[in-house]
């Protein structure tokens, strides 16, 4: 026997609470990694994770809209997640752009150091 649909009122609780956690989660990761991006001094990288943090933030707006009855709550939900996707991928961009060539370098410079190491030694 097929199960029944859930009720409006059930599906409404499931969206409220993901909505709920997905925000605190964004909210609270993407600012902790501001804030210790701006104890390191690295100012772009603190304002990419406060414009992230933004995500979090619009999402808890749009689900407290939507636990007081009001609809647009929906509207604030999915613009969370587009603004989310836009902000991931514009962090991207700007990183293929501009890469940071010093740290690559220096990966690399270490990672043929060991790798001729183990090659003498085996």
């Amino acid at each position: 026997m097929k199960k029944p649909p859930p009720l409006p009122s059930e599906i409404l609780r499931r969206v409220l609470r993901v909505a709920r956690f997905d925000g605190i989660s964004v909210l609270g990761f993407a600012g902790a990694c501001a804030l210790i991006s701006a104890a390191m001094g690295d100012v772009a990288e603190a304002v990419v994770g406060l414009i992230v943090a933004a995500a979090g933030a619009i999402e808890l707006h749009g689900a407290s809209l939507l636990r007081q009855g009001n609809f647009r709550g929906m509207r604030w939900l999915v613009s969370s997640q587009a603004y989310l996707m836009s902000a991931i991928l514009g962090y991207a961009a700007l990183k293929l752009q501009h890469p940071d060539v010093a740290t690559l370098h220096r990966i690399m410079t270490q990672y043929s150091a060991t790798a001729a190491r183990t090659r003498w030694t085996s």
